[in-house]
């Protein structure tokens, strides 16, 4: 014989089974998402040097298609606006962006731990890397150094 109580029950505590999954189910989402690498290289142009590590760019995925996103150049990490050392990368980046017009093209693209943020290469389209120059003139350390492209740092 049906029993409402005893169904609900049943459905609730289902339920809650479910329910405790969907942490785990989240991440692993989240986790396979951030894991995609886009390979490059993607045509860009700078909207603006954010500080030494970051740039706002407007990416053409498509013809017709752009979007702006904030760049965060991979392996490195600048000195912070409002640092003394922070404002010279900074202005750095400017003043070689403004040399190429801001033409740039993006490599190696994942999602950033920070909404809307991706991380990625940044290259001019001499081909030199944003990162290996901002090494080469002293605005970040050694100990900085990216571990990609290791044969392509100045000096060795």
């Amino acid at each position: 014989m049906y029993n409402p109580k005893e169904s609900f029950s049943r459905v609730k505590a289902k339920s809650w089974r479910v329910l405790s999954l969907l942490p785990f189910l989240l991440f692993s989402m989240a986790t396979k998402v951030s894991a995609e690498v886009l390979p490059g290289p993607v045509p860009a142009r700078v909207l603006r040097v954010i500080d030494g590590d970051s740039l706002k760019v407007e990416a053409r995925l498509w013809p017709g298609l752009r979007m702006t996103v904030t760049l965060r150049l991979a392996g490195i990490d600048a000195p912070e606006r409002g640092q003394p050392e922070g404002e010279s990368a900074r202005d750095f980046l400017v003043d070689l962006l403004a040399a190429s017009d801001g033409t740039i093209t993006l490599h190696a693209l994942r999602q950033g731990k920070y909404a809307g943020r991706i991380v990625g290469q940044a290259r001019l389209l001499d081909g030199r890397d944003l990162g290996c120059l901002l090494l080469a003139a002293g605005h970040i350390g050694d100990h900085d150094r990216p571990s990609f492209h290791q044969d392509a740092w100045p000096g060795q």
